[in-house]
């Protein structure tokens, strides 16, 4: 990862607390589907919990209707070093309700984790329990003080997704009096990535900022968009932002352009223009992004960027053949060529072959980019 490492890895639970919120307590409680009191005993029930890492939803559904009497079993369990295991006790805990109380500290605790995934499905349980900490972060970017703002940005970047309902807040905080509150904000935008129209001018503008911190953060987040239409707006500016002599700045601005997969294309065209000049900055910023962001170009186009800037090195102009082996070299041939393969590779069986916990409904509505065959599947009603 090209970031900065996060200064405050605070659990957001720890953040609530430092902020002085009371999220106020959903007091309705779901109603209680009547069960046979064998089906919901604490051994059958440890059964259940048991065999959820095969993630068959009757498992699944099996341990949700037993409801409040599920919870402490869940809980202990919860301590698992299997991910996937972890992650779909989360989602059983979020689908019991407002009965699954006693799971919100730990649930707090767990939207700190290092996995994406463990941080979104965390926070989507407490939204269903009632104590969801999206609109209190919200109200903490207003607050007094700085260090209260900053840690409320970056408690909502590490909720991805489920913080959506904060980015008009956090581009406002894009202004706010405090560089570090401005960094941690862009930084969230990148992380959460909805809204590309609002979000992507207000992050090109960010890449102005005279500090270098917000700097950086902006251009990551804008290649958290670069799949984006919206995100060819900011390749102009991003290409200006190439002769920064500040390096990691410059980094995270080719990590950005490289994301962008059209403009890998138009590089590509551009090299074939009439101008001499046009065509040395084809091939130099084609190096440029290779040298700086780790897989530079998508796999698909890795060896079109190649033959293209092989065939440029033969260019009629001096300027234009040099900027092209100059690039060539910064490829890294083979080596280059076979990691691109591997992650080519890696991607499609992930793609073809989604985690076994992807076959509960719930947890794949939620970890979208996570089980993508599997919901083509379902769109197919296959």
């Amino acid at each position: 990862m090209l970031k900065n490492a996060r200064k405050y890895p605070t659990a957001i639970l720890t953040t609530l607390a430092f902020i002085g919120i009371v999220i106020s307590t959903n007091t309705q409680a779901i109603a209680q589907t009547p069960l046979n009191q064998l089906s919901c005993s604490e051994v059958e029930i440890q059964k259940h919990i048991q065999q959820l890492n095969q993630a068959e939803p009757a498992n699944f559904n099996a341990v949700v209707a037993c409801k409040s009497k599920a919870v402490p079993s869940l809980i202990k369990s919860l301590n698992t070093l299997d991910e996937n295991f972890r992650i779909t006790m989360i989602a059983a805990l979020g689908e019991i309700g407002a009965e699954a109380l006693p799971a919100v500290p730990l649930l707090n605790n767990l939207l700190d984790n290092k996995s994406k995934d463990v941080r979104v499905v965390a926070a989507n349980a407490l939204k269903k329990i009632g104590k969801d900490p999206v609109p209190a972060l919200i109200r903490a970017l207003g607050n007094t003080y700085p260090t209260v703002r900053e840690k409320a940005a970056d408690a909502l970047g590490r909720l991805g997704i489920e913080a959506k309902e904060a980015v008009p807040a956090l581009i406002n905080a894009l202004q706010d009096s405090d560089s570090s509150v401005r960094a941690h904000a862009a930084d969230a935008l990148g992380e959460i990535g909805t809204q590309a129209k609002d979000v992507v001018p207000a992050l090109i503008n960010a890449l102005k900022d005279p500090d270098n911190d917000v700097r950086i953060y902006a251009a990551y987040a804008l290649g958290e968009f670069g799949m984006e239409a919206e995100a060819k707006k900011a390749v102009p500016v991003l290409i200006n932002a190439l002769q920064d002599p500040n390096r990691d700045f410059v980094a995270h601005v080719a990590y950005a352009l490289s994301r962008i997969e059209d403009h890998v294309l138009s590089l590509i065209l551009a090299l074939q223009n009439p101008d001499p000049q046009v065509r040395a900055q084809a091939a130099d910023t084609l190096g440029k992004l290779n040298r700086y962001a780790e897989y530079a170009y998508p796999a698909d186009l890795f060896e079109d960027v190649y033959l293209a800037l092989n065939n440029a090195s033969k260019d009629p102009d001096s300027y234009v053949r040099d900027r092209a082996v100059y690039a060539i070299i910064s490829l890294e041939e083979r080596e280059a060529t076979s990691v691109f393969l591997v992650k080519k590779a890696t991607s499609t069986h992930v793609s073809n072959n989604p985690p076994i916990m992807c076959k509960i409904p719930v947890i794949r509505s939620v970890l979208r980019w996570k089980c993508p065959s599997v919901v083509r599947l379902n769109s197919n009603g296959k």
